[in-house]
């Protein structure tokens, strides 16, 4: 039974519709091509559908076990990081030969969060010459990472300014470090790629400056994947001479749905 079968078949079981299991958190043509094996779940979608549907994640990885033998590496590195033991998450990842498609991107994410810590535990035991190679790392890896967002970036420098090779280094250090809402707005675009809409949503409102096309376009995507289809479109019209093709593609989807067909035929065709 492949792992599309296994959702499936816990999903039926529960009494669950597509809609239902969604939910906020993935869309139900994610969930559709995970059930006909026409996508692979990152481990946190994994964590969700098991948290729904009451099966550990191992019920869904069982079939495909094999072809991921590091699985229970990833496990000792989680619970070692989760614990504060930053090296002992290093030294577990470190075993890993291939992590596939699956745990590619936690292992990428444990990688850099288990050198930062790291990193910072030497800088207060004033170990710098260790902690400006555990961030030379750091920062090599992040750029594999698919999770790294500013606010890995400025954790990063921030350690960096605290154990510079120079001091005439520490201010251009400092002034790499990003503002808050270039963070804010990276942790919603990240949300918003693994389908966490009240969580990309939750950061948009804490914004500050919300009069950019591309705030715009972010609370556009959120209300529009919650259905909330006329806030959707006021926000893609606000971006709309920022970002044309992607806000007329779904300018004419809002309208399709509003029943306004007459707008949705001036976006299909503009």
């Amino acid at each position: 039974m492949s792992m599309g079968q296994r959702i499936y078949q816990a999903r039926t079981e529960a009494g669950l519709s597509q809609r239902q299991l969604a939910g906020e958190e993935i869309t139900r043509n994610m969930l559709s091509a995970l059930e006909h094996d026409g996508a692979n779940p990152s481990i946190a979608t994994l964590r969700y559908l098991s948290d729904r549907l009451g099966r550990p994640i191992s019920f869904f990885l069982e079939e495909d076990a094999p072809q991921i033998p590091e699985y229970p590496l990833v496990e000792q590195a989680r619970s070692a990081h989760d614990a504060g033991d930053f090296r002992g998450c290093l030294e577990a990842l470190e075993q890993i030969q291939s992590a596939g498609e699956i745990l590619g991107r936690e292992v990428a994410l444990l990688t850099v969060r288990a050198l930062l810590g790291l990193a910072e535990q030497a800088i207060e035991q004033d170990r710098l010459p260790y902690a400006r190679t555990l961030l030379s790392r750091a920062e090599a890896s992040m750029e594999n990472c698919p999770y790294a967002d500013d606010l890995m970036l400025r954790r990063l420098r921030i350690l960096q300014a605290r154990c510079p090779e120079q001091e005439s280094q520490l201010a251009g250090l400092v002034q790499k470090i990003p503002d808050e809402d270039e963070v804010l707005m990276l942790r919603a675009r990240a949300a918003l790629t693994e389908n966490r809409f009240t969580d990309a949503q939750r950061y948009l409102g804490a914004v500050e400056k919300r009069n950019t096309p591309d705030w715009n376009y972010q609370m556009g995507e959120v209300l529009f994947f919650q259905g909330s289809y006329k806030d959707a479109a006021a926000h893609y019209h606000r971006a709309e001479d920022a970002m044309p093709e992607a806000c007329r593609q779904r300018l004419e989807i809002c309208y399709r749905e509003l029943e306004d067909y007459k707008m949705a035929y001036y976006y299909a065709k503009k």
